[in-house]
């Protein structure tokens, strides 16, 4: 397969529980080319925190091209993608997963709690709002077509940023029936077949 590295299983703990990183205590961290199709639980207490990708208290993070699927749930904080109160940059990156805050103050957020957006999608079928920051709601079946995945797949086709030696524009947004529920995905532009 020439998808990226993407995160299935399922993920379950008491405080901060994320997809890719289930804590960050400080510094600047960068995603890119990082998704979650699995579940997330952080029911396992009051302060429970969960994210699609990241939970932490870092300064500022950056995203590019990232998506969660899968369900994510929390006591006290659930976020699609990002948890936390951090200062987030997020571009060409969405959320069609399930986002629940089980605890009787608890909040929910399809994409950060706060944020900046650039062409980052959330699933309006969901009763959970984005969050605070520039984001566009799309029905899931609606996220499931080809034009969303040129939608995706153009600011990402253009993208500049290079990490760990790989040009992002290297990848691209797929989609193929019975991979990823139907929705978009990432896999490297170098490819014999885009669903394989």
């Amino acid at each position: 397969s020439r998808r990226s590295p993407t995160r299935h299983a399922m993920v379950s703990g008491a405080y901060a529980t994320g997809g890719i990183v289930g804590y960050n205590p400080s510094g600047t961290p960068e995603f890119y080319l990082c998704a979650n199709e699995g579940t997330i639980d952080a029911t396992g207490s009051n302060r429970g925190e969960a994210g699609g990708i990241f939970v932490g208290s870092a300064t500022s993070v950056k995203a590019e091209a990232c998506y969660n699927t899968g369900s994510v749930q929390a006591t006290a904080r659930a976020a699609g993608l990002f948890s936390s109160q951090t200062s987030y940059s997020i571009k060409d990156s969405y959320n069609s997963g399930a986002v629940t805050a089980t605890g009787s103050s608890g909040i929910a957020y399809q994409i950060a709690p706060a944020f900046t957006g650039t062409d980052v999608f959330y699933n309006s079928s969901l009763t959970v709002d984005a969050g605070t920051g520039t984001a566009e709601g799309k029905l899931a079946a609606d996220m499931k077509t080809p034009g969303f995945v040129s939608t995706l797949d153009t600011p990402l086709a253009a993208s500049a940023t290079t990490a760990a030696g790989i040009n992002l524009s290297d990848f691209g947004w797929v989609r193929a029936d019975g991979t990823n529920g139907g929705f978009p995905y990432l896999a490297s532009r170098a490819r014999d077949n885009w669903a394989a």
